[in-house]
């Protein structure tokens, strides 16, 4: 993580600060999304010799997406949100059982009633994306606010 935020501020984002240890970076900008996106890639693969998928969401974005959780009957460890650029195809959710799965904004909301460990369910998108359990989108929100 301490990678990450030095990339972050050699970009010249402000007020940078991560959030756990899985990726979570929280800036203030006034470039564009597109445009932090590449800038971060670029520096990450100078930094790190490789650069990780990025994802970048707004407050606006992650207040909406918490907002749309479809699933609110379940506590918020056992509700994923799957950070995606592009939507997932029909036919890319395999074993599903219990499982509760829903479009939103930017994201696919995944339901594990059992919890996550227990499921075979296989989403073939999870390779191109990243999960965060709505606990943490929360967080996010709360943290990006300020």
């Amino acid at each position: 993580m301490a990678a990450l935020k030095r990339a972050a501020i050699a970009c010249d984002l402000t007020d940078v600060e991560t959030y756990l240890a899985t990726g979570n970076l929280l800036f203030q900008s006034d470039l564009k999304s597109d445009d932090v996106k590449s800038r971060l890639a670029q520096e990450l693969e100078q930094v790190m010799g490789d650069s990780p998928a990025l994802f970048i969401r707004t407050h606006a974005d992650l207040t909406n997406l918490a907002a749309a959780n479809p699933f609110s009957d379940l506590p918020g460890n056992k509700v994923m949100a799957l950070l995606l650029d592009d939507p997932v195809e029909p036919g890319a959710i395999r074993h599903q059982t219990i499982e509760r799965v829903e479009p939103g904004p930017g994201a696919l909301f995944i339901g594990y009633p059992e919890g996550m460990g227990r499921s075979r369910m296989i989403v073939e998108a999870q390779a191109r994306g990243t999960a965060r359990n709505l606990n943490t989108i929360s967080k996010l929100v709360e943290k990006s606010a300020a």
